[in-house]
């Protein structure tokens, strides 16, 4: 190379839009800070419930969630099986304006405040009546449809609601019947049928095939059975 003659190097590859490699690799990065920036988490834990349980309190729980301002949620269910009837509001939410609508099927709840804040805990609680078409066994959930903290700038990982309906509480027997109840629970039978004498004096038992326990086990211990309870 002779002496004073200029050096080019290959120019800087760029891509669309004109950014280089290493500006587009720090956006990327402060894309990245800004994402995780504040993430927590919105849940609603697990409920099981015995089959006479005609209503629950349901928590609406947070978890590392940090400066916020303002909250907006909505919640669907299925109103064939449940009915919101209220919403009950923590201590974290202390000072915070705040709106709900229950509405057939959906709640929606917005709040807002003055100076972020952080949450950690119960929200607030929904209070849910069980109707009369809930049945043993039945999985009812409740989906977190939108949770928008600080109109998105936060973001909050949400996980759905689930509410397990059981077998009826049952009651406890005194007496006599404590007795056959004793016997029902040791031949593994969860109802029973029962033909009486006299005053009512049982005389048989048996467990009937697709016999189901009675939503209301205090008047009755079979569906499909007499009353031994009174």
């Amino acid at each position: 190379m002779a002496a004073g003659q200029m050096v080019e190097y290959p120019p800087v590859k760029e891509l669309n839009g004109g950014h280089t490699l290493g500006e587009a690799f720090l956006t990327f990065l402060a894309c990245l800070s800004f994402a995780l920036q504040g993430t927590g988490e919105l849940f609603i834990p697990e409920i099981n419930l015995p089959g006479d349980a005609k209503s629950v309190d349901l928590p609406v729980m947070v978890k590392g969630v940090k400066g916020i301002v303002s909250i907006w949620l909505e919640l669907e269910f299925d109103p064939s099986k449940l009915a919101a009837e209220g919403i009950s509001y923590t201590e974290l939410t202390k000072g915070m304006i705040r709106s709900d609508n229950i509405g057939d099927g959906r709640v929606l709840i917005a709040m807002a405040g003055v100076k972020p804040r952080d949450l950690e805990g119960e929200l607030l609680r929904i209070k849910f009546r069980l109707l009369n078409t809930v049945e043993e066994g039945d999985l009812l959930r409740i989906k977190v449809v939108r949770a928008d903290f600080d109109e998105g700038r936060i973001k909050v990982r949400v996980k759905d609601g689930l509410i397990k309906v059981g077998k009826p509480s049952g009651f406890a027997p005194v007496g006599r019947k404590a007795a056959v109840w004793g016997w029902m629970k040791a031949k593994g039978m969860t109802c029973c049928r029962q033909s009486t004498a006299g005053r009512g004096r049982i005389r048989a038992l048996r467990d009937p095939a697709g016999c189901s326990w009675n939503a209301r086990p205090w008047r009755s211990w079979c569906s499909r059975g007499r009353s031994i309870s009174r």
